[in-house]
């Protein structure tokens, strides 16, 4: 890892450019400056060495602050910080429905800015370690033989394997979000009736719960499968449910 940052600063006052850029490069950054939106769109797509932008909201005519921000994150994963002479609550919230890496008054001093600047690197580099570690479980989950459905609190789809996939034919883009009970219905196979969602159940009593035998999946498109699965709960560290896991 390099030891001086870069920053690309997107200022469109000249004089309050040149003093933040002073500022920044005596606190050993590395600091490169456009005047508009259009102007840092093409910096970051061309130059890969840029590891944060310091946003301002305001830039005069053009695109602002908030729309480049808005086009490159489309491609580009680096952290923003927004910069304003206004904190009006719209403002702020505006921003932070872009990134929220941190929103600085252009009248802090540097060492507020550079304070703002530090935090806004650790919560990237945080969120990169859980990305990758998602990534990681979800090749990992790729990887099992059975059928595997993930829910959230609610009983909603927020994962599944390609084997569940295939037996349930929803595609994971489609399923994620909806409710298990959409996505996986389960019949007896003697009288075809409806089979209580197991999902619900862990939800409830917060135990490994398993279906009874003879139990049939109705696929997307009318399939029948012959399964047996269990539900456990997910916990967290503390041992609160936040989800459940379904294998079958």
């Amino acid at each position: 890892m390099k030891d001086n940052k870069s920053i690309l600063l997107v200022e469109d006052e000249v004089l309050i450019a040149l003093g933040k850029q002073q500022e920044l490069e005596k606190y050993g950054y590395i600091v490169q400056h456009t005047n508009t939106g259009e102007k840092a769109v093409v910096i970051i797509k061309e130059n890969k060495e840029i590891d944060l932008i310091l946003m301002d909201i305001d830039l005069g005519k053009g695109i602002d602050g908030t729309e480049a921000a808005a086009i490159i994150l489309k491609n580009h994963n680096i952290p923003i910080v927004f910069m304003s002479s206004h904190t009006d609550p719209e403002i702020v919230e505006k921003t932070e429905k872009i990134t929220s890496y941190g929103y600085v008054v252009k009248s802090a001093s540097i060492t507020v800015l550079d304070a703002s600047i530090k935090m806004a690197f650790k919560l990237f580099d945080a969120n990169s370690k859980t990305e990758k570690h998602r990534q990681h479980l979800r090749t990992t989950l790729k990887s099992i033989g059975d059928a595997v459905i993930t829910t959230d609190i609610l009983g909603n789809v927020t994962d599944m394997n390609p084997v569940a996939e295939n037996l349930t034919g929803w595609s994971f883009e489609l399923a994620f979000g909806k409710p298990l009970s959409e996505v996986f219905h389960i019949i007896n196979e003697g009288t075809h009736e409806k089979i209580d969602n197991p999902v619900k159940n862990v939800l409830e009593t917060g135990n490994i719960m398993g279906l009874a035998n003879h139990t049939v999946l109705i696929s997307k498109d009318g399939l029948e499968h012959q399964i047996t699965d269990s539900a456990a709960p997910i916990k967290d560290s503390d041992g609160l449910i936040t989800g459940v896991v379904l294998v079958f």
